[in-house]
């Protein structure tokens, strides 16, 4: 990860009635093989409200995240959540490069490429309860490597669609190998922010298997 950051943090009032301001700007920010050209970062805690949104840009795409929720802070050396307060969160993207969450998912992918278009919505009650989740995201044009296992897989998508009763739908999951390809869907059942159940499918057709290697050694 490389790329330029400015901006200014300013705390003030602290061990009276803190307040916290964060404004970061990125510029030329390159992670993995993918490049943004600009992004943001914004926070700002006062009054017992704390709102975050974050942004990143490239030239045919972007993502924006934005949360916000309820803290207690006063005189306390921290803030604390409030217990009262219900959070609101929203995450929006468009042809967003995928390359951005490989820090995120190393031990698990070697590699990531492809674009993200999202729009969802998050809103939980009091102490994070009674999440109501509801929106889609769309993982399509991808390439990934896992670290264990086998060849880069390529073209894949996949859609998780977020439905009423904590219901996570995958579904039009879809990769292929040099010969081989695989396609699935799952659905998980949540409780609360836990998780509560799942099911998932694999199909590798017959026709078209999937050579299989682990860390470079074959065994399929």
């Amino acid at each position: 990860m490389r790329g330029h950051v400015s901006g200014e943090v300013v705390l003030a009032d602290l061990h009276k009635d803190a307040k916290l301001h964060a404004s970061l700007n990125v510029d030329e920010l390159k992670i993995a093989r993918s490049t943004y050209d600009s992004g943001s970062f914004v926070l700002d805690a006062r009054d017992g409200k704390l709102g975050a949104r974050a942004t990143l840009h490239q030239t045919d795409g972007y993502v924006d995240l934005q949360a916000t929720t309820g803290i207690q802070w006063g005189s306390a050396l921290v803030p604390v959540p409030d217990p009262a307060a219900s959070t609101d969160a929203r995450l929006t993207a468009n042809n967003f490069q995928a390359g951005a969450i490989l820090p995120f998912a190393r031990g698990v992918l070697n590699s990531l490429d492809g674009r993200i278009d999202a729009n969802v919505a998050v809103k939980t009650g009091p102490a994070f309860a009674t999440p109501v989740m509801d929106g889609k995201i769309v993982f399509h044009d991808g390439t990934l490597q896992l670290t264990a296992l086998g060849d880069e897989l390529k073209d894949a998508r996949a859609s998780v669609a977020f439905q009423p009763g904590g219901i996570i739908k995958i579904d039009d999951v879809y990769m292929r190998a040099v010969d081989g390809e695989v396609t699935g869907d799952a659905q998980i059942k949540t409780k609360g922010l836990g998780f509560d159940s799942a099911t998932a499918s694999l199909h590798i057709p017959a026709n078209k298997p999937i050579d299989l290697s682990m860390q470079g050694q074959a065994f399929g």
